[in-house]
């Protein structure tokens, strides 16, 4: 499992600036929405509570599940290469 968290790391990390842009405009979106500024046309697919159950599960899973282990893995590498610096064996 941590390969995989690995991988995915590194293409959250690749790709941050995009993310982070989706993100914020996730947030603007949502508030604008949420206060009755824009009015969106009724889909049927993706209602107000599929809506929510979406961001709901997202949240849970890169908050309560991705983000820690992904951080736990990046001290790990960091404490790695550090270790192998001061061993000398760099590579």
């Amino acid at each position: 499992m941590d390969g995989a968290v690995d991988r995915l790391d590194a293409l959250v990390d690749r790709h941050k600036r995009a993310l982070s842009i989706i993100g914020g405009a996730w947030f603007v979106v949502g508030c604008t929405i949420a206060s009755g500024m824009v009015r969106v046309p009724d889909l049927g697919i993706v209602s107000n509570r599929t809506a929510l159950l979406i961001a709901t599960l997202y949240n849970a899973i890169w908050w309560g599940y991705f983000h820690p282990r992904a951080e736990k893995r990046r001290v790990e590498r960091l404490a790695g290469k550090a270790q192998k610096l001061e061993s000398g064996n760099v590579g």
